[in-house]
């Protein structure tokens, strides 16, 4: 029998224990593509035998997910603090004012439940750590997106959840955004990605087929890409090596509001190839960084009329 995909959900509990799940998931979200599975891994022994193989062993049990969402104004608190590792700071009566802001400890982790489709079955990933995470917005694409690359313990197939979503849902607009600030300019983005890394590993023993909690292994990054008509004040100021803070509001309906703060944004390399009579455009990649310990270099202040930044 053939499955289609409506219907497929994404949901996520917080654990008070790594690698245990926690049901039911609390925090779910509409997807545009999801993917989580298990990943067996086996190594032939080398045993010489006739001329076809002959022997092999279980080497290891990995488990990951892929997720794409909408990125919206409400309902993506507990999924933003994961992705950077952060525990929201809300301040206010309402209107609420929610602070996703970084920090250098890992969470616990995350239980998450994947419906496959209208299959009536179900994908469970324990011990789910965001490691890789991006956001994203274009002219030709103009709703924000929110991936997320995922590694965990064990993905397991379990019976469907069924998925209860938050109020209020609006998502993240490109004619919502205003002109991106930088070093005392502005400009006008053709399409802005921020992409971030946790630079986590997989931990193997030889007691276990499945990773022990996986751990950083490499320096956090936060890369940006973003493209725009040309502007002289770019190519001066990548000359100069200019670091200075960035950032860029989106303002939706209500008292809905997003700000991306990127600290201590560096200029990498700046791309304006001509190629015919039309609008020069600039391909630009920079980096934020951690400077001075502490400041770190991504932050989300979300604005809304949820009282609490992880169930909102």
């Amino acid at each position: 029998m053939s499955i289609t995909g409506a219907g497929t959900a994404a949901g996520v509990a917080e654990e008070s224990t790594w690698g245990t799940a926690v049901t039911p998931a609390t925090n779910w979200r509409y997807v545009i593509n999801a993917d989580a599975a298990p990943d067996f891994t086996r190594v032939q022994s080398g045993r010489i035998s006739s001329g076809y193989f002959a022997n092999d062993v279980e080497a290891a049990e990995d488990a990951s997910a892929s997720l794409s969402l909408e990125m919206t104004y409400e309902n993506l608190g507990m999924w933003l603090e994961h992705a950077l590792w952060s525990v929201a700071a809300t301040t206010g009566t309402g209107p609420y004012t929610h602070v996703y802001n970084g920090s250098d400890n890992s969470p616990i982790g995350l239980t998450l439940h994947v419906v496959l489709g209208d299959s009536g079955n179900g994908r469970q990933m324990v011990g789910s750590l965001v490691n890789t995470w991006s956001l994203a917005i274009s002219v030709g694409t103009p709703f924000m997106t929110l991936g997320l690359e995922m590694i965990g313990k064990q993905v397991t197939q379990i019976s469907a959840a069924t998925p209860t979503y938050g109020a209020g849902d609006e998502v993240v607009s490109g004619l919502d955004a205003a002109l991106m600030s930088w070093n005392s300019n502005t400009f006008c983005l053709r399409s802005i990605t921020i992409n971030g890394s946790n630079g986590l590993e997989r931990r193997r023993c030889l007691s276990e087929s499945t990773t022990a909690k996986p751990q950083p292994v490499s320096e956090r990054t936060i890369d940006i890409e973003f493209e725009l008509d040309f502007n002289a004040n770019i190519t001066t100021d990548f000359a100069a090596r200019v670091e200075a803070n960035a950032s860029i509001v989106f303002t939706g309906s209500g008292n809905n509001v997003m700000t991306f703060l990127m600290r201590n944004m560096l200029i990498l390399s700046v791309s304006d190839p001509i190629s015919g009579p039309g609008v020069v455009t600039q391909r630009v990649t920079a980096r934020c960084r951690e400077n001075p310990a502490g400041t770190y270099p991504f932050q989300v202040t979300i604005v809304n009329d949820n009282a609490s930044g992880s169930a909102n």
